[in-house]
């Protein structure tokens, strides 16, 4: 028995790039499907559009979150 999330299974290096993979694949999934299966290409491109400057700018957002933690450390972390 234990804890079994990500970060513990993969590490908290894996585990940020298979989130960030699996929620950005979704998307552009969602998207091809309104494409193609639903042929509504507007809001197909509407929602490419919007997911671009996301799956660009996720690099930033990433470091900016770790150098976060790193700076706050795990016991700042657990207080509510």
């Amino acid at each position: 028995m234990g804890l079994n999330s990500l970060p513990v299974a993969f590490g908290p290096e894996v585990a940020k790039w298979i989130t960030v993979a699996t929620i950005d694949v979704t998307q552009i999934a969602v998207a091809a499907y309104l494409a193609v299966g639903r042929h509504e290409t507007t809001y197909a491109a509407v929602l490419t559009a919007l997911i671009l400057p996301q799956v660009s700018s996720i690099n930033l957002t990433l470091e900016t979150a770790i150098c976060r933690t790193h700076q706050a450390g795990p016991a700042t972390l657990l207080q509510v």
